[in-house]
């Protein structure tokens, strides 16, 4: 299905206002692509229709964000983040939270729980002191399909191949057929809940760690702006929040600073 100007504009609009989301001009293939596998399953034969319907269809319209979110990540993603969480930040929080025996750690925008599944193994790895602590990885995303993903913890030998050491493979993993299959011992660490970071956040507890990588270059300003300052309010006071690599807050929001180790740049109140 071809997409006219109209049609981009149309979804254009409307997925800025569910998801804040920003299509620049350019994206018509990406729509087109992404929306006419969906149109076409759901038995409509343009994607004129499919705009239509998703205005009196609250399910069908949550399948559309799904299909233009953008899910691309990998395990232990740049690798030097998580040297600089291990060999640093951890050690760091675990000495402040001695007394309390409890750590809260966000991986917003979790995807498919690549990064989430990453963290919880360099805490299984190197801190066996965390055995008796009440540890917990909260998930969020604004794809449903993708929270699924999360909880089944079912990744492909492609997926796999994208990060994971093969000897971390074969002690956290199983394989199932041509698939893998995260152990319990992760899946137990993890806390998976819907998200939308444009929207009315529900409440959440105070966070050591916030992952907010390769996320906030997809909205506007506007859009940056609040969602940092909720960040702000959901980060403890001696906690870090880690953004990607290419990105940075401090024209957006001045009340981080940024704290530089080695290649790995993380932020602070």
């Amino acid at each position: 299905m071809s997409i006219s100007q109209q049609e981009f504009n149309n979804f254009k609009k409307l997925i800025q206002e569910k998801s804040a989301i920003v299509l620049d001009p350019g994206k018509e293939y990406l729509i087109e692509n992404r929306l006419t596998p969906l149109a076409k399953e759901v038995g409509l034969d343009s994607l004129t229709e499919l705009f239509q319907k998703i205005k009196s269809n609250t399910e069908l319209l949550a399948k559309v964000v799904d299909a233009i979110t953008t899910n691309e990540t990998l395990f232990f993603r740049d690798q030097h983040p998580f040297e600089t969480l291990k060999k640093i930040i951890l050690p760091n929080l675990i000495k402040a939270r001695e007394d309390k025996k409890e750590l809260n750690i966000w991986s917003s925008a979790c995807s498919a729980g690549q990064e989430a599944y990453s963290i919880a193994i360099i805490l299984k790895e190197n801190f066996p002191q965390l055995s008796n602590w009440k540890v917990k990885i909260l998930c969020t995303d604004i794809s449903h399909a993708m929270l699924e993903r999360v909880k089944s913890g079912v990744f492909s030998q492609l997926e796999v191949n994208r990060g994971m050491p093969v000897t971390l493979l074969v002690k956290y993993f199983r394989q199932k057929g041509t698939d893998w299959v995260v152990s319990d011992a992760l899946k137990e660490m993890l806390e998976v809940r819907y998200l939308n970071l444009a929207a009315v956040w529900p409440a959440l507890c105070q966070m050591d760690l916030i992952f907010l990588r390769n996320v906030l270059i997809y909205f506007d300003l506007k859009a940056k702006e609040e969602i940092l300052q909720k960040i702000q309010k959901n980060l403890c006071p001696d906690g870090c929040l880690f953004l990607g690599s290419t990105e940075s807050m401090l024209t957006v929001n001045s009340s981080f600073k940024a704290v530089k180790y080695d290649r790995t740049v993380i932020y602070t109140k």
